[in-house]
């Protein structure tokens, strides 16, 4: 994606949402120069990927942040070119910043430059976050942004990562506990995105292999046919409805690891039973941060 109308690279359609939140106050203990530390800190995190098709025209990344400190706090964004390059996308640096009691995630609103150039399948750029002061803590720092090509007489497939915060250790399926609290009943959506439409008769299978969690322990096992495209073959008469650009696979959470351990994960893979579609990121990684 190397040239386009840069017209479309308007800074006032794409800001990243600031509050007006200063940071926490630094207050002074005892001698001359000491610090009051935090009684905790708000922990915030980036989703790993976000994919888009390139028509899309715009890509939201959600920062997210934990409601068990809600602490004032702030962190820096900074974006980085890879495959992707300014002539692909346009997203500025800039600051985050939480007010004391907000527990509201954040977006960042990137725009994407829908050219009609045939380019690499899948281009990338990185966002990256830096706690400012001590009463932030980054859980996961680096977010990619993919764009898929649609430009393209393929039909292109990818999974994302995906990535949420612990907020409690069950041991088993048996004990009721909230694993990441952003979850609603412990379910973990995995998104599976197209460069366009899904077509009828489309049709993946979806899977999950272990990494340091466990099937059956740490989560429910996922083998199954995912039928896609409920779109609209080219021989159908009349109006019909069109296929979407991307679907969840859902794999339910049963207990998170150990207390103390480092960040635990296992992979969804997806591959492809109908022909026609080309899968060019068919393994994600799914974390639970600590």
């Amino acid at each position: 994606m190397r040239l386009m109308n840069t017209k479309l690279l308007r800074p006032a359609v794409a800001a990243i949402a600031l509050s007006t939140a200063a940071l926490v106050p630094v207050t002074l203990l005892g001698g001359q120069g000491s610090v009051a530390s935090p009684a905790c800190q708000r922990v915030v995190w980036i989703d790993p990927q976000t994919s888009v098709r390139e028509a899309a025209g715009t890509m939201t990344m959600t920062v997210h942040t934990d409601g068990a400190c809600s602490v004032s706090g702030a962190v820096a964004v900074t974006t980085t070119p890879g495959s992707a390059t300014s002539a692909d996308f346009w997203l500025p640096d800039g600051e985050l910043h939480w007010d004391e009691g907000d527990t509201s995630n954040r977006t960042l609103s990137v725009v994407i430059n829908n050219d009609s150039l045939a380019e690499a399948p899948i281009e990338d750029f990185q966002v990256a976050l830096t706690a400012i002061g001590t009463s932030t803590r980054v859980a996961a720092a680096i977010g990619q942004g993919r764009i898929l090509d649609d430009d393209t007489p393929f039909l292109l497939a990818a999974v994302d990562d995906v990535a949420c915060l612990r907020s409690d250790t069950g041991i088993g399926p048996s004990i009721p506990t909230i694993i990441c609290g952003q979850l609603t009943v412990n379910v973990l959506p995995v998104p599976v995105v197209f460069n366009r439409p899904a077509p009828a008769g489309l049709a993946l299978i979806a899977y999950t292999s272990n990494g340091t969690m466990l099937a059956g322990t740490h989560y429910l096992p996922v083998n199954q046919f995912l039928a896609v495209g409920e779109g609209c073959p080219v021989n159908r008469p009349g109006p019909c409805t069109a296929g979407p650009t991307s679907v969840s696979v859902n794999v339910q959470l049963l207990a998170a690891p150990p207390p103390g351990t480092a960040d635990n994960y296992f992979t969804m893979n997806i591959v492809p039973v109908s022909s026609g579609v080309t899968v060019v990121d068919s393994s994600a990684r799914m974390t639970i941060l600590s």
